[in-house]
């Protein structure tokens, strides 16, 4: 590792830093290409890229018996063209109850028109049913949990997403949307 006297500062923060690159070279990147190599969340255009897993809700079924919960991905509207998501969602347990079901599902969205054409998706364990629904005058792709009785979940992200407070869960709260 380099001594942190040859690098080079501006006012207390690191400009440029030396270093020794995997071939054992010599290296002198900047900050924002430390920055930019970091894993984390990278904005692009009109969304953010998440590289590692953002939690985005929690579902839980404190008591017995099951629950199908229905939860927004993304809300879709009259223009379509500058729609584009893909994304992996996946549940992660929630310590505090007992039991949690595992889940993934695998979304990929460019507008087209039509659910049939505008997303490649693929659904396992406790995701299933994706679909358009209407909440709140809005129209939204959306899909079930089911979450096990006194179980819970925290329900993640990784990939590229222009909105992730579209995800919520809206059960009960919805109408059907019959597709185009």
């Amino acid at each position: 590792m380099a001594d942190k006297r040859e690098n080079e500062m501006q006012n207390g923060t690191p400009v440029n830093l030396r270093g020794l690159d995997a071939g054992g070279n010599s290296i002198t990147p900047s900050l924002q290409n430390v920055i930019e190599a970091l894993p984390g969340e990278r904005y692009y255009g009109n969304g953010m890229y998440y590289w590692l897993p953002k939690r985005v809700i929690s579902l839980s079924k404190p008591d017995g018996g099951s629950k199908t919960f229905t939860v927004t991905l993304f809300r879709i509207g009259e223009e379509h063209s500058y729609h584009f998501n893909f994304f992996e969602l996946f549940t992660m347990s929630d310590p505090s109850m007992n039991h949690s079901l595992s889940g993934w599902a695998k979304v990929h969205y460019a507008s087209g028109g039509t659910i049939q054409y505008d997303v490649a998706h693929t659904e396992y364990g406790s995701f299933s049913n994706l679909r358009i629904i209407r909440y709140n005058g809005e129209v939204y792709i959306a899909i079930d949990v089911i979450i096990n009785q006194y179980g819970g979940n925290k329900l993640c992200l990784i990939g590229f997403h222009e909105d992730i407070s579209q995800i919520m869960d809206v059960t009960g709260n919805f109408t059907e949307n019959e597709l185009q």
